[in-house]
């Protein structure tokens, strides 16, 4: 993570000097009218980054926006109500307490097969409940808790025939910004230096014949913003210089982990549920996918 904040240090720095140059004399201008192309930030020019035609202005404005990373949760979830409806759903089976971490090896099995409907909102307390938990020894969710990541939104959509997931994990910065704040020194002044960022992973959903989901990535950002020039050499900076910090592997192995623990919950299907909530007339496969929520048949011994 200190890798990370160097980075963003470095980052900040120099756009904050340029930016301090361009406030006073020429805001309109780019790094390439000012010779500026093959300045280095974090191990890379600006030319590389692609912001020599960007204009010092639109820099500044882009950065600044980082602080308002939060309007990209507009699906946030209610911890103390999906944490009872999730034990709702598992009442009757082999997963006791409120410690989900099992889920991403163990299946949980119930004494014959149920229809159980988990919202989109309910498997983001259960994913962020698993990061919250993790020990060291889980691979990229491990990875996820050293970075200080919650799970802030879960969302699956329909759109035409395909199905959509987008997940959002907030990187907590706050324990960082005086650090960031006396590295500026007088130029803190000038920006806004977030408390957190938003890593956004966008997945194509699918459920197979045998109702086994398959995540895609399809997109990742930092706070939503894909096209913005600013947010993307700030991402690429991130990538190169901060080890850990790989926005694209993370979202790509949060995909794998996610299918992994939905599979762990139950196979997705379209089915009827009976009185006791058993399942009949089951059909695997996408029949189960909804906007907002997805039906899965438990697992039996």
């Amino acid at each position: 993570m200190f890798k990370f904040i160097k980075g963003l240090i470095t980052f900040v720095l120099v756009i904050v000097i340029v930016i301090g140059i361009g406030l006073v004399v020429v805001a309109n201008l780019t790094p390439r009218h000012l010779g500026l192309t093959q300045l280095n930030i974090g191990g890379k020019t600006i030319e590389e980054l692609g912001l020599s035609d960007t204009k010092l202005k639109d820099i500044y404005k882009a950065f600044n926006s980082l602080s308002d990373g939060a309007s990209v949760v507009d699906n946030p979830y209610d911890e103390q109500k999906e944490q009872q409806q999730a034990s709702d759903n598992m009442q009757g089976s082999t997963m006791t307490g409120d410690n989900y971490m099992p889920l991403l090896t163990d299946k949980v099995v119930y004494d014959k097969q149920y229809v159980k409907v988990y919202k989109d909102t309910t498997l983001a307390y259960i994913f962020n409940n698993i990061v919250e938990s993790a020990s060291g020894e889980e691979g990229a969710i491990s990875q996820l808790r050293e970075l200080d990541v919650k799970i802030r939104q879960l969302t699956i959509s329909l759109e035409n025939d395909s199905a959509f997931m987008r997940v959002i994990g907030e990187v907590s910065v706050a324990d960082f910004k005086e650090q960031i704040k006396q590295s500026l020194g007088a130029l803190a002044s000038f920006v806004k230096i977030p408390d957190s960022v938003f890593i956004v992973c966008d997945y194509s959903l699918t459920a197979d014949s045998a109702g086994v989901v398959h995540l895609e990535t399809l997109s990742y950002s930092i706070n939503g913003q894909e096209n913005d020039p600013v947010i993307n050499a700030l991402l690429d900076i991130a990538q190169s210089s901060a080890g850990s910090f790989d926005v694209q592997r993370i979202c790509n192995q949060l995909g794998e982990a996610i299918s992994t623990v939905i599979g762990n919950l139950g196979l997705v299907a379209q089915a009827t549920a009976g009185t006791d909530g058993s399942a009949t007339e089951i059909v695997y496969g996408m029949g189960g996918v909804a906007d907002g929520s997805l039906t899965v048949v438990t697992h039996t011994a």
